[in-house]
Order: structure tokens, then sequence, then C-alpha cells
């Protein structure tokens, strides 16, 4: 079990090493194989990056809070949700399908940001230490196709 006491940068610390080896996987998942009987394609790659983040996650003490968000955007595009979280020391992972290559994630409370991943890539992780209502809002920077699918889940410090 994690020790709870961790300083913001000790937890950063571990989030770094999590988006390592994060992107080592989603490496793995651009030559994967892909099933002929796949309905949904773009989804069923998604549950894929979610399972790999979980595991990823796992290995550093944190779990899956319950909830994610799913949806699709076009390039150029941006989509924003509220998220109620009831515990601090959470991590939000955002992800997209392998026709995106970049998505920031931006975390506001109360009109002010919390924080921000705008990383040239395509897994944004960003930390929120305290219970409340956030605003989470995807930004499209990417896509190579029409739309592109996109998730964020959380995942919170045992």
């Amino acid at each position: 079990m994690s020790d709870l006491t961790q300083t913001p940068f000790q937890l950063w610390k571990g989030i770094l090493m999590i988006k390592s080896v994060y992107a080592l996987a989603a490496l793995g998942m651009v030559v994967a194989p892909v099933s002929a009987s796949v309905a949904s394609p773009l989804q069923d790659g998604i549950d894929a990056l979610f399972q790999k983040a979980t595991d990823a996650f796992k290995e550093k003490g944190f779990v899956p809070t319950g909830w994610q968000q799913r949806g699709s955007l076009k390039q150029g595009a941006e989509t924003s949700f509220t998220v109620t979280l009831k515990a601090g020391n959470q991590a939000l992972v955002g992800l997209c399908d392998d026709n995106c290559s970049n998505i920031d994630m931006f975390v506001s409370k109360g009109g002010a940001e919390v924080d921000k991943d705008v990383e040239d890539d395509d897994y944004p992780i960003v930390i929120v230490a305290e219970p409340g209502t956030y605003t989470v809002r995807i930004a499209m920077k990417a896509c190579s196709a029409s739309t592109c699918a996109i998730g964020v889940k959380g995942y919170q410090q045992q």
C-alpha cells in the first residue's frame, strides 16, 4: 500500500514513471494484431488502452475510481465535462485511438486551472490533490481521421 503522505513531488515522480510505462505500452498497441470480429474497433482500442493504464497505475499503488468518460473529437475540437471527485490524490488519464497522436487535458475547479498536460502525446495525465467538483477539458490536437475516439479515466491513490 502506498504512503498517503507523499509530497506532490513524490506523487509526480511516480506519475512520470507511469507515463514512461504507459508510453511503451501504447507503442505495443500500435503493432498488436487486430481481431477481425471487432464490432467497434475504436472503442475496443480505448478499452485496451484503459486496461494498459490500469495495469501501469496498479503497479504504483493506484486503483480505478469507477468513473470514465468516452467520446470522439475532430481535429481541433474540444469537449468538457464535470466530475465530482470524493477523494484527493487522483490521477486523471486521457487517451485516444490509433488515429490520434496528440490530445491535451486541462482540469479546473471554480474557474481556476488546477492542472494540465499539454505535452505532445496521446496520453495526458493530470493530478487532482483535493476532493471536489472539477471541469475536465480535452482538446484534440492531432487526429488523422474524420474523428478520433477518446477516453478519460480516474485513478485513486491507495
